[in-house]
């Protein structure tokens, strides 16, 4: 998380400025988002962290003070899973799954992961595109103390007196690991999630909403529409992908795969009402993304493929079949793809926060008797436990 102070005023101003009579300055849009982000982070807030996958609702409810006191409860498809309390040097978890625990084994005790190399094809095979080693999984952490496991594993709260985390370190700083490892840890940086979105994108891809724009498409807008004296800001709203001709060689496909793809099937929206972000809201969606007319996403990606492997080729039937089916089928590919480079995978989503601001919520450490170090207990980016696609 980044705090500019007088920098979001700054900003603010400068497109003022740029918006008036005679200036012959753009309007940089992105930079006015961003400030209204920064500025909405320095806040006291209160907000739940809606996100929807093809299988999975999870919820984090959360209350944040300052930097440094901080509350979090997480829920999946509607039973509690975890709680996490910060408040100044001391830090309190409590796990109600103990499904949960299975990150904390010992790392020999690990299964190794399945192979990505020999993932069907869409012609016949398996797909094996060699875009380098792939990435070793990162070492399990080692197990906390006997008595915290224990205790952790019924249930309790957990105590460690020096074990609190500023939310300004989170997440480091322009860097996003592979969202829906940790939704703790998602959940507490998730207007710095969208601050990193901007970067993402090029300038002239965040606009303010407009339905009379050209390349709008109501039916395809997976947002609600503001409401009086609310400007939304749309990021990647309308993407454009080259031509598949375009492609000429390794070099380009691995731009389109890496690069392009990840972005492009990305959209969101910031909700801003008196100079304070109300509302983010992201879509991932790939059948969306195939539904816009004047881009042939599936011929784009069957030759950015067999740039890579002359030898594979997507069926004719392919295209012929319905948007969902041709939507699992793109990201089942593209996940072979992208496991295989040790590359975070293709991961659909739809998310929601809406953000409610007064005094600082009264946060406080719940009374136990368990303490002990929880340096190894969920630290972040590590994997909670269970599926996470």
């Amino acid at each position: 998380m980044r705090r500019r102070g007088l920098w979001t005023g700054l900003v603010i101003a400068l497109a003022a400025l740029a918006l008036a009579p005679g200036c012959a300055l753009k309007p940089d849009f992105r930079a006015e988002a961003r400030g209204y982000l920064e500025h909405t982070e320095s806040l006291a807030r209160s907000y739940t962290y809606s996100e929807s996958t093809r299988a999975q609702q999870r919820e984090v409810d959360v209350k944040i003070a300052d930097d440094l006191t901080y509350a979090a409860d997480y829920t999946l498809n509607g039973s509690p899973d975890m709680s996490e309390i910060v408040k100044d040097d001391s830090r309190a978890v409590r796990i109600v799954d103990p499904s949960l625990l299975r990150g904390l084994i010992a790392p020999a005790a690990a299964p190794a992961p399945a192979s990505p190399a020999a993932s069907p094809a869409p012609g016949g095979g398996s797909v094996s595109f060699q875009p380098g080693a792939p990435s070793a999984p990162a070492a399990a952490a080692a197990a906390p103390p006997g008595d915290v496991l224990a205790a952790l594993r019924g249930g309790q709260w957990v105590l460690d007196p020096s074990g609190a985390s500023s939310l300004v370190r989170a997440k480091q700083s322009g860097t996003q690991t592979q969202i829906g490892q940790d939704p703790i840890a998602d959940s507490l940086d998730v207007l710095n999630y969208f601050d990193q979105n901007l970067d993402a994108v090029t300038s002239d891809a965040v606009v303010k909403f407009n339905p009379e724009a050209g390349g709008y498409f109501k039916d395809l807008d997976p947002f609600p529409w503001p409401a009086a004296g609310v400007t939304r800001y749309d990021v990647n709203a309308s993407p454009q992908l080259p031509a598949p001709g375009a492609l000429q060689n390794a070099g380009d496909a691995r731009g389109l795969l890496n690069n392009t793809l990840p972005t492009y099937f990305k959209t969101d929206a910031i909700y801003v009402r008196n100079g304070v972000v109300i509302d983010v809201r992201e879509s991932i969606d790939v059948k969306r993304r195939l539904e816009l007319p004047d881009q042939n996403l599936m011929a784009l990606v069957e030759n950015a493929l067999t740039l890579l492997n002359p030898g594979l080729h997507f069926q004719a039937s392919v295209s012929s079949l319905p948007l969902a089916e041709q939507e699992r089928f793109l990201v089942g590919v593209l996940n072979a793809y992208y496991a295989q480079g040790g590359n975070s995978l293709l991961r659909e989503r739809q998310l929601n926060v809406t953000f409610a601001f007064g005094p600082p919520a009264a946060i406080t450490v719940p009374p136990t008797d368990q303490r002990g170090s929880l340096r190894s207990v969920f630290d972040r980016g590590q994997i909670l436990g269970g599926p996470t696609l």
